[in-house]
């Protein structure tokens, strides 16, 4: 095997570690063989469009994501997990964005350095004031943003 081929192989491994690594689950119910690739799951977005009678409930899943997990993705992961446990529907209960703590950015280095000559670009304490622009004075130590995460519950 080249050496190419190898480090390509590892950042395959890494970057799919890395893709799945950003999302849990935990599922409580039934399983069953693991369907084929080319297997058709049906996805249901609510319960009121499911058919009557034509679906029995094997088990539930809760799958845990970043902020920037969209419909696309959810869709996606939930697909392949109904077809590792053996589930040929999966319809989705809930999707909730979930408040999970906070972080800071910097303005720093929005406006550029500040010149402690320039008596216009300090307090009377003598320390800058960080100007955005716009004219507006924001907070040299930057400000406090939402993380977030997205909670989806679903049935196979």
């Amino acid at each position: 095997m080249s050496v190419w081929r190898m480090v390509w192989a590892a950042l395959m491994v890494v970057s799919a570690v890395f893709l799945t690594g950003c999302v849990s689950y935990d599922y409580v119910g039934r399983q069953f063989e693991p369907l084929p690739e080319d297997a058709e799951i049906v996805y249901y977005n609510d319960r009121s469009d499911v058919p009557q009678g034509k679906y029995g409930v094997m088990g539930r899943i809760t799958m845990t994501g970043p902020d920037n997990f969209d419909a696309y993705d959810i869709k996606d992961e939930l697909l392949a997990k109904a077809r590792d446990y053996g589930a040929n529907a999966v319809c989705v209960m809930s999707v909730k964005t979930v408040k999970v703590g906070t972080y800071e950015i910097s303005n720093d280095g929005f406006s550029g350095p500040v010149n402690p000559y320039n008596p216009a670009n300090v307090n009377p304490d003598g320390s800058p004031i960080q100007v955005d622009s716009f004219g507006r004075e924001v907070r040299l130590g930057g400000e406090t943003r939402f993380r977030y995460e997205v909670r989806v519950a679903a049935i196979f």
